[in-house]
């Protein structure tokens, strides 16, 4: 039997990024940051927009650009130190969602929840002296991707099993 049914999400396709386009946290790389017109369900409205260098997430879902929302502005701004959105090129972001308190009440909306610097964790990675991972590993716990932040829980489980 062929399934008729249709998602409602898909009558209301979007040109921007959305929290169902994500299975997971995904970091993508900001290749413009402008402000610009977007047509929106309540009309057109001007908004800073973020484009990124990556074409497809981890899942495979085209990238779409990101309205980013002030919350998630001053996120950057403060984490970089960089006030003019135009300086934002380069700068790979984690998105995920978290919860948006809108007109409708509670939902979920993007969130940028970290700036991803390349920190090298190698050294982390290559301890042996478990006190030493873990000290080590808080001082930059922050500023890690989700995958580094996976294997530094795998490498201190490795030598708590020692």
């Amino acid at each position: 039997m062929i399934n008729t049914k249709e998602h409602w999400r898909d009558v209301y396709k979007s040109d921007y990024l959305a929290t169902w386009d994500l299975e997971a946290n995904v970091v993508l790389t900001i290749k413009e940051a402008v402000k610009q017109k977007c047509k929106l369900a309540k009309g057109e409205e001007i908004k800073l927009v973020l484009h990124f260098f990556e074409e497809f997430t981890p899942n495979g879902v085209k990238v779409k650009p990101m309205i980013c929302i002030p919350t998630n502005c001053k996120f950057i701004h403060v984490k970089t130190g960089l006030q003019f959105y135009s300086d934002w090129t380069g700068i790979k972001v984690e998105i995920g969602s978290g919860e948006n308190k809108g007109g409708i009440g509670n939902s979920t909306g993007l969130r940028i929840v970290n700036v991803v610097t390349s920190i090298d964790i190698t050294e982390i990675l290559r301890c042996t002296d478990l006190t030493k991972v873990r000290q080590e590993a808080n001082k930059v716990l922050k500023s890690l991707t989700v995958e580094q932040k996976e294997d530094i829980r795998n490498h201190i489980a490795q030598l708590e099993n020692v």
